[in-house]
């Protein structure tokens, strides 16, 4: 980490800012720009043969969180007083600004494992404060960076391949707008209510301000009978989110296996997936299988076939689930076996047979532009 954040500053230019603050000045560390991925999901992204995975993740190791950026300065008096309040204050809506408490004497913030959970192509403003124990408060000017380009990545602890659909530029020129459409690996164990989420995970999830969950796993326990919700599948219980009370939760359940698009179980899927999205009051939404790669995954493709991505754009995204731990690789060989029923439609490219798809199992022109009036801007 150390090393990345060095080399990351030497390439912004790395700026010395002297701050006014009383009688003498804190030096701050500021930054034009920010990378949100790690070295290896940023050199993948970088990479112009977007087939090229292999080179990068396996699906096998924990590698899909973000990178959070280092805050940091070299404090004068007032903020190296052990009886100071010292904070620093982030945000990109002035209305909406997060307090991060820094104990005293640190010259240094950073959240592990990515989790300040940044958007790509955003700008940033962050500023340090000091409460003194006479009342006296001192601060820094404000600071902005923005962070760079691809996709949104995101860090939900106990939770894997957890991403934002937003970021991506449509064909059109159009922007899938962020922090509306997420799609993740599963919340809690299979076959059970426990969770692997954990507390943390779900205050990150809060702070996303997650309304609805759609669960795609049918998958049953023989000897249970459960769902791998970890409700009976008999419907004998009211099924609750694992995110909680207060989250709607759809259940779309839905057994995998190689050739689900192929009939009308793949279709009935999409169609109740499309009928959510096009509720405006049912956003943001997650919607996710076990791992977030198969059923998620297609569902996912659909979507953007929907919005107006290229192929390039679908099928990276689709290639990035190789970074979380997903218990094995998903190359192409395997999404094309899981939309056989897909690419018998015709078109020439993923994007237009997807779209096609979409038409002849009843999804509506009028569907896909309320998708498009409610995640597109231009």
């Amino acid at each position: 980490m150390k090393s990345r954040i060095l080399s990351f500053l030497s390439a912004a230019l790395l700026i010395i800012v002297l701050v006014s603050c009383g009688s003498s000045a804190t030096k701050v560390e500021s930054f034009d720009t920010w990378d949100i991925h790690t070295e290896l999901q940023a050199s993948y992204l970088a990479d112009d043969n977007y087939e090229n995975i292999k080179a990068y993740a396996n699906g096998r190791v924990e590698l899909s969180r973000p990178v959070s950026p280092t805050f940091s300065w070299k404090a004068n008096k007032d903020f190296k007083d052990p009886d100071a309040s010292i904070s620093l204050l982030f945000w990109e809506d002035p209305e909406d600004v997060t307090v991060y408490p820094i104990p005293a004497g640190e010259s240094s913030f950073t959240i592990a494992d990515g989790g300040m959970n940044l958007k790509v192509n955003t700008t940033y403003h962050w500023q340090l404060t000091a409460q003194k124990p006479d009342g006296t408060e001192v601060e820094t000017e404000v600071y902005t960076f923005k962070t760079d380009d691809g996709i949104r990545n995101i860090c939900i602890d106990g939770v894997t391949n957890f991403r934002d659909l937003g970021g991506k530029t449509t064909m059109d020129g159009s922007t899938v707008k962020q922090g509306l459409l997420y799609r993740s690996g599963r919340f809690n164990e299979k076959f059970s209510k426990d969770l692997i989420i954990t507390a943390q995970g779900l205050e990150q999830i809060e702070a996303l301000g997650i309304v609805t969950d759609i669960d795609l796993r049918g998958d049953i326990d023989k000897k249970t009978g459960n769902y791998a919700n970890g409700y009976p599948s008999d419907g004998s219980e009211i099924m609750v989110s694992p995110l909680g009370e207060n989250i709607k939760y759809v259940l779309i359940p839905r057994v995998w296996n190689n050739l689900l698009m192929t009939g009308e179980e793949g279709a009935s899927m999409i169609r109740e997936i499309f009928d959510v999205l096009c509720d405006e009051s049912s956003y943001p939404i997650v919607f996710h299988c076990s791992i977030g790669t198969d059923r998620t995954g297609v569902a996912a493709y659909l979507i953007g076939c929907a919005l107006g991505l290229s192929d390039e754009v679908l099928l990276r995204d689709y290639l990035f689930s190789n970074f979380g731990n997903i218990g094995g690789d998903r190359l192409l060989d395997e999404f094309d076996l899981g939309i056989t029923g897909i690419r018998a439609c015709e078109g020439g490219t993923y994007q237009e047979k997807g779209l096609n798809y979409l038409y002849s199992i009843g999804i509506t022109e009028a569907q896909i532009e309320k998708l498009k009036s409610i995640l597109l801007v231009n």
